[in-house]
């Protein structure tokens, strides 16, 4: 490999790209012996991690010169080996399955067929293909996930263990071939059945019923990153990040190349920034970021309890800890305007059935397995909506360290419309979790497309006081009529 000084951060190595039938791990000898290197043939591929998605997902574009297609054969049942290296030598193996062909184009100039074999990761893929009817009891949420996991995450051993390479160098090196669950544990035992589901249907069917004690957004995930499987919450994500020094800082439109001992300052520099969601007034008023209320419906007592207030979010969010300014926010909207916008009367409605862990427990309500059900509902939608108030799309060089869940501490720089000086941008600045990454390799070059989040806006990070409005209207406003 070229000296770091020698490369650009978007460089990339496709250390191997393997392939071989599942059918080989039920003992098929022939089959065994089907193992192929398809390195030569892939000019191309994407790896998507999202945490609104169960599983991770991609495709390999490939020029298939050898007729692959027709003589292996591919027919979208076959495992797959990738192994990456970046350009700080970090090496990164994913253990995938094959589902899909499509986009075949044939070429009679260079006798080539070229298509796409789409992929998820093989653990994902057992899960996906395993049906749960099966009722639970006196176990909490965050144990049934665990227990489910276990059954449906869990691969066979491999028969080709040689497949996967493990590599030494400079970086470091990740073997998620057989990924573990990393949980947050939720509170109060439940009674759930479910109704026969695939895994990832019901892992979406227990999220719901989730409810944390230290989480006040109480906002549960089950998602998969490069690096595990997660039931957890936002905050929990935040607190691990900090503590196991998951935080990245990232600079936007610095356009400096360096060499040498500067050369890993490029790794975190960002080439693009897409402010893609600032502000929606209709979507935070009717989607109940302002103001909900709640009715719960008890079907045994013949009763409905409505749960109305005026949601005051400046009050509540001060209890949700995922970010690190969120002591030094400012609300988006002005109190003025969500006094007359974000009325009681004005509020989101949303309906819930009142749930008994026994028929017997009926006089004893605070022993009902879903005794939360309601602050469930009424916290989350809120504190989604402000969390994706800020979204960011950002391009950068590949790294394989920076997986989803993870925090980018993202520094821009602006020119002021006040001062016509370069300074920080103080909305955009701060703390983003990242909640999805498109992996992008082609020709030598990758990218990582990452999607960020980030709490409301901040103040003025150099004497934590809100910014001078007056003072940047009347830089707008020269500058307006500079135009004119």
């Amino acid at each position: 490999m070229a000296e770091l000084n020698h490369i650009t951060p978007n460089y990339y190595t496709l250390r191997q790209a393997v392939l071989y039938p599942e059918v080989a791990n039920l003992g098929n000898a022939q089959k065994q012996a089907q193992l192929l290197t398809i390195t030569p043939l892939i000019p191309a591929f994407t790896i998507n991690e999202s945490m609104n998605s169960p599983m991770i997902s991609g495709y390999l574009e490939v020029y298939d010169s050898v007729g692959l297609l027709e003589n292996f054969p591919l027919r979208g049942e076959e495992r797959l080996t990738l192994e990456v290296e970046d350009a700080l030598k970090n090496v990164r193996v994913w253990d995938l399955m094959t589902t899909k062909i499509d986009n075949v184009q044939i070429s009679k100039i260079n006798s080539m067929t070229m298509y796409r074999l789409h992929f998820i990761t093989y653990q994902s893929f057992l899960a996906r293909n395993k049906i749960w009817t099966k009722s639970f009891r006196n176990q909490t949420v965050t144990q049934i996930v665990a227990a489910m996991f276990r059954e449906a995450y869990t691969p066979p051993q491999a028969v080709f263990p040689e497949v996967i390479l493990k590599t030494s160098g400079q970086g470091e090196v990740f073997d998620t071939t057989k990924k573990m669950l990393q949980s947050e544990t939720s509170e109060g035992y439940v009674r759930v059945a479910i109704p026969r589901m695939y895994t990832q249907e019901a892992m979406d069917f227990l999220v719901r019923r989730a409810y944390s004690a230290t989480s006040p957004s109480t906002s549960f995930r089950f998602f998969e990153s490069s690096n595990a499987f997660h039931f957890v919450t936002d905050e929990h994500l935040f607190a691990s990040a900090r503590v196991e020094n998951r935080v990245f800082p990232m600079t936007a439109f610095d356009n400096i190349k360096r060499s040498g001992a500067e050369f890993f300052t490029e790794f975190n520099n960002l080439e693009s920034v897409n402010n893609t969601q600032r502000v929606d007034t209709l979507d935070d008023i009717h989607g109940g970021a302002y103001a909900n209320r709640v009715i719960e419906l008890d079907t045994v007592r013949r009763i409905a309890n409505l749960y109305d207030r005026g949601y005051d979010y400046w009050a509540k969010r001060l209890e949700y800890t995922t970010n690190a300014d969120s002591e030094n926010l400012i609300d988006r909207h002005d109190p003025d305007f969500m006094v007359i916008y974000s009325r009681p009367d004005n509020a989101r409605q949303f309906i819930v059935v009142k749930d008994y862990d026994d028929f017997e427990q009926v006089a004893a309500f605070q022993k009902r397995g879903q005794a939360h059900y309601k602050d469930i509902v009424e916290n989350r939608l809120p504190y989604r909506k402000h969390l994706n108030s800020i979204t960011v799309e950002a391009v950068g060089p590949p790294r394989l360290d920076i997986v989803i869940g993870d925090i980018i501490h993202l520094n821009i720089t602006e020119i002021s419309a006040a001062s016509n000086k370069a300074q920080q941008n103080v909305q955009l600045t701060g703390h983003y979790l990242v909640q999805g990454i498109s992996r992008v390799f082609e020709a030598e070059e990758g990218r990582n497309k990452y999607t960020m989040t980030k709490m409301d806006w901040a103040l003025d990070s150099t004497n934590n006081t809100p910014v001078d409005r007056d003072t940047l209207l009347q830089g707008v406003v020269k500058r307006i009529q500079g135009l004119l």
